[in-house]
């Protein structure tokens, strides 16, 4: 600690001995504990200076005494000085921090699938470990959620809580103490991060509907503003809660009213995202499928990014796809002739796993042609040297699934090579989006003299691209009609998507992929072509089979 860190402990330290001789018996109290927020605002201090090894006893005796539990006279009213830290004079600097790193690696938080009973039905519910220790409260809520909500939005809340628990942590607090102030702090600290101001609102929506379930369970009392003004008691009608809320009334399309409390410290206005969205282009695409092929597993991974551009599914959906899925070369023949879309089901956001709902991915022969590529060679080589029997579609070398996360990285990376930092996997879809869009754009223009932002045909087209999407309400496809709109009017005019594009441009992927695996035996044929030539022949072909049966014994 340097000096005027240690000069400003000791001014603290003095401030509160002098704060409890004064109000040893009249501070105010919470739950039989001194109001910390009360003691740091007297004596100016940060509240982490409260948590330290020193003055943490000293505050429960104060408790202790404020509560009733011992008698003023029995304390000593000191503050003990803190302990000398004593250090091997061996470890250096860098051998006491990977000791303490590796100490913190033992506490181990966590997300993990739970069940929790609705009614007669078991759902699936996230259960969050924080140190090594079961967070029950967050458990409780999300149970009562599981009502409700779909396993997929069950387990991005228990993501969030994670979050907000893990900030807490590093601040020295506890989830009971958090009020305004602290829930401000966390979401500016998101804003400074360069969180985008709806996942900000998301976080603070998710926060918040945890402590007001708290409040109603009865783990809290009196800390969050969940109370009508005439449900309250008399004395605490002017009460100021720790945790404000505010009561909103909400229409629906049919009339009928509901109301309930919300956040009030949710960010105001809509941010646009025209111009910001690092959506890449064909171009940057061709980049990035000739940067994949030259990697280990080159073949699969441009394969793998060629099924989430033709078919615009999410990672899970795209990575939950099977062997059996996949049409027969007879079915691939057909395809190819007819140029229909192959249709596969799997389960889709806002579906429910546990009934079997589904929804189609659609597929067109081109990019069905490069997974059954992928199949029977990579995947093939794997399966025989690992004896895997997973049938999903993706596999690592130990025939294991990839991961979700793996996916996330093998295409971030490789967008962040190709010139495209902000980019992800998801602007991918969002390509996909565009291009559907201008697709049902430019069908319904051939039968309507002009459509504009103002036309009703807009309507129309995004409610069929909300289908192609699994979209529940065409509100989120808005924006991608509007920027179609102003890029058209940037250009000069429409600009139409043929079919042919596609097929072009999956056909010289697909030679790739061909010459890709053909370089081995390519390049064996040409070592056989040079030993035919030697006048050596006969020694080295010897050579070559007996090493060849001393390889294929080992």
């Amino acid at each position: 600690m340097s000096v005027s860190n240690a000069s400003l402990s000791a001014t603290y330290k003095q401030r509160l001995k002098e704060l409890r001789q004064e109000h040893e018996t009249t501070a105010p109290i919470d739950r039989g504990r001194v109001i910390r927020k009360w003691i740091t605002k007297e004596i100016a201090c940060h509240p982490s200076f409260l948590s330290t090894s020193t003055v943490k006893p000293f505050l429960e005796e104060w408790d202790s005494v404020r509560g009733g539990k011992t008698a003023a006279d029995k304390t000593t009213s000191e503050i003990p000085a803190a302990k000398p830290v004593h250090r091997d004079a061996q470890l250096d600097e860098l051998t006491i921090e990977r000791i303490r790193r590796e100490q913190a690696r033992k506490f181990r938080d966590a997300i993990e699938w739970g069940e929790a009973r609705v009614g007669r039905k078991t759902r699936k519910c996230p259960e969050v470990t924080l140190n090594d220790v079961f967070q029950e409260e967050i458990y409780s809520w999300q149970c009562v959620r599981a009502r409700i909500e779909l396993p997929d939005s069950l387990w991005d809340s228990a993501k969030i809580m994670l979050q907000f628990f893990r900030w807490l942590r590093k601040k020295r607090l506890h989830w009971v103490d958090v009020d305004d102030e602290i829930i401000l702090e966390f979401r500016e600290e998101l804003r400074a991060n360069g969180d985008t101001k709806a996942h900000v609102n998301k976080v603070m929506g998710v926060i918040h509907s945890f402590y007001r379930h708290q409040e109603l369970s009865g783990r809290l009392r009196y800390r969050v503003q969940v109370y009508e003004l005439n449900a309250l008691p008399e004395e605490l009608r002017d009460y100021q809660f720790p945790i404000t809320s505010e009561l909103r009334t909400r229409v629906s399309k049919r009339g009928a009213k509901t109301s309930g409390w919300a956040s009030p410290w949710l960010l105001r206005g809509k941010e646009s995202s025209y111009g910001k969205k690092a959506t890449p282009t064909d171009e940057v695409m061709e980049a990035v499928h000739k940067l994949l092929r030259n990697q280990k597993h080159g073949l699969r991974n441009s394969a793998m990014l060629s099924a989430y551009e033709d078919s615009g599914g999410r990672r899970k959906e795209v990575q939950s796809i099977n062997v059996g899925q996949l049409p027969s070369v007879q079915q691939l023949h057909t395809l190819l002739t007819t140029n229909d879309e192959w249709v596969i089901e799997v389960t889709r956001k806002g579906q429910d796993e546990q009934t079997g709902e589904t929804a189609p991915l659609r597929f067109r022969p081109a990019t069905m042609m490069r997974l059954m590529s992928y199949v029977e060679g990579p995947r093939a080589a794997i399966v025989r040297g690992t004896g895997s029997a997973t049938q999903q579609l993706f596999l690592k070398d130990n025939g294991e699934t990839l991961r979700l996360d793996s996916v996330t990285k093998i295409v971030t990376k490789v967008l962040r090579e190709a010139g495209f930092p902000n980019s992800t996997l998801h602007k991918v879809r969002s390509r996909f989006i565009k291009k559907k869009i201008k697709t049902r754009l430019d069908t319904a223009r051939a039968h309507a003299a002009k459509i504009g932002p103002a036309s009703n045909w807009t309507e129309t087209i995004l409610s069929g691209s909300a289908i192609d999407m699994n979209h529940s309400t065409t509100e989120s496809l808005q924006p991608y009609m509007y920027d179609i709109f102003a890029e058209e009017t940037a250009n000069g005019g429409p600009d139409t998507l043929d079919n042919i594009e596609h097929k072009i441009l999956e056909a010289k992927r697909t030679l790739a992929d061909i010459e890709t695996r053909l370089a081995g035996p390519l390049a064996f044929d040409q070592i056989l072509r040079r030993v035919e030539l030697s006048p050596r022949r006969d020694f080295i072909l010897k050579q070559l089979q007996v090493q060849a049966e001393e390889l294929l014994r080992a």
